[in-house]
């Protein structure tokens, strides 16, 4: 059964495609040869447009409240989608993944890991007041997820360091000389 909020996005896309899909079907009738470059503008742009709706749509589907196994690849995927949706983020923070070369599973809720991840993103950009903030996502089998956050200046200490906290994450913190701030998240 879907969720409120489920409901309520599945028919926000839906009241967004209708005036979308007339755009672009005037756009396909626009006269090439009065006005070329602004047909081909209004063609992508819808179809950028439907495209994000789209992906965040299926990466709302994938935040889970049931018991299930999560694959830590696909989540960071959708994962990433969806915080391009946030503003502060997508202007603030560059990420860069590295996935597994195997699946790596574990059972652990994907909305619990969602919660975990946009608590430490949403700490790092008001902690971090200048500035891109590099992030690096790796998904290691070993260990779960490993976070390097590189900092352009010595703003954030391992003392007033404070991270989410989850019941199925511990979490192990270090910084090193070049300001690379790492933190592995092993899941329990």
């Amino acid at each position: 059964m879907k969720s409120f909020s489920e409901t309520i996005l599945e028919g926000l896309i839906h009241n967004l495609r209708s005036p979308l899909n007339l755009v672009l079907g005037y756009a396909q009738k626009l006269d090439p040869k009065t006005c070329p470059d602004y047909k081909n503008r209004i063609y992508k742009a819808g179809i950028m447009l439907d495209d994000q709706l789209q992906n965040t749509w299926e990466a709302l589907q994938y935040r889970s409240c049931e018991d299930k196994c999560t694959d830590l690849n696909e989540w960071m995927k959708h994962e990433i989608v969806l915080l391009n949706n946030y503003m502060q983020i997508k202007h603030r923070m560059v990420f860069e993944t590295i996935f597994a070369d195997t699946s790596v599973s574990c059972n652990v809720l994907p909305i619990d890991l969602c919660n975990w991840f946009e608590t430490l993103a949403t700490f790092l950009i008001t902690q971090i007041s200048v500035g891109l903030i590099s992030v690096q996502i790796s998904v290691v089998k070993s260990l779960g997820l490993r976070c390097s956050i590189s900092l352009s200046e010595d703003t954030i200490s391992l003392h007033s360091l404070t991270l989410p906290e989850s019941s199925v994450i511990t979490q192990q913190v270090s910084k090193d000389a070049q300001n690379i701030l790492t933190i592995d998240a092993k899941l329990i």
